[in-house]
């Protein structure tokens, strides 16, 4: 079971979680996801210990103490796995809706999984479950994460660097209807080399266009197939990453266009 971070932004498990996670705002729960990490971190580096001393001397006194490092671990878990998720639902209500880019049913659908792990942490029972029983336990939380929870990850994660994508797109647009505005008013001694411009930058927002719309298809599919949702997410950065190119290009065109036309 991995856990994904955020590629950007900022994320002390938060009690009764239905009420102050509907507030919790991005920076707030990236704090209380590190508060978390970090405890879980500990707890995976206790158990570590205990299990390698176990193995070592193979004592009843160690088994014991192996379980109960186990019993922390695993709740633990299960802490950052909600505190992972909280914080994921923070960032997409903080970022801007796009038409096509609807996130209202991951939103949705993140607040039910953040529930279902604070839930779920409660299943272990520390003074009579034996480490197989707890590792059991622990199945139901890895086969609900891996069916579940990182299809939805994947595609929150998507619809955040989809947004980024349209937020830059609409940003050059915008400059490119001042400029053009200028060039329509330009001396006649510099139309020409300004409609050749022009094309240029027309070009290069349909090749912007096209990556967009793949990016839109293929973060579309992962919600059809969530089994496939890691190779599908893994196909939409590049193509998003692949977009950058275009954009720093159009960049470069439209800040030829502005100095030229000043």
């Amino acid at each position: 079971m991995s856990i994904f971070l955020p590629r950007s932004g900022k994320l002390r498990l938060i009690n009764s979680v239905k009420v102050q996670a509907q507030a919790t705002s991005y920076d707030q729960a990236f704090q209380s996801y590190l508060s978390t990490l970090d405890n879980y971190r500990k707890q995976v580096t206790e158990f570590e210990n205990a299990k390698t001393f176990y193995l070592q001397a193979k004592t009843l006194n160690q088994k014991e103490r192996v379980r109960l490092e186990t019993y922390d671990m695993l709740r633990s878990r299960d802490e950052l796995l909600n505190a992972y998720v909280i914080v994921l639902r923070a960032r997409l209500m903080e970022t801007p809706d796009h038409p096509g880019n609807e996130k209202g049913d991951i939103v949705e659908a993140l607040r039910h999984e953040y529930e279902w792990y604070e839930l779920q942490k409660n299943i272990y029972n520390q003074s009579s479950d034996t480490i197989e029983m707890l590792f059991g336990e622990s199945k139901i939380t890895e086969d609900h994460y891996n069916q579940i929870t990182a299809p939805l990850v994947y595609r929150s994660l998507s619809t955040l660097a989809y947004s980024k994508f349209l937020d830059a797109k609409i940003r050059h647009e915008n400059i490119y209807k001042v400029l053009a505005e200028k060039v329509a008013g330009a001396d006649a001694s510099k139309s020409e080399l300004y409609q050749r411009w022009t094309v240029d930058i027309i070009n290069e927002f349909q090749t912007i266009t096209n990556y967009e719309l793949e990016a839109k298809t293929l973060r579309e599919n992962i919600a059809k197939s969530p089994g496939s949702a890691k190779s599908i997410y893994d196909r939409f950065i590049s193509i998003v990453n692949n977009a950058e190119e275009s954009f720093i290009r159009l960049n470069g065109f439209l800040h030829e266009l502005y100095y030229a036309v000043r």
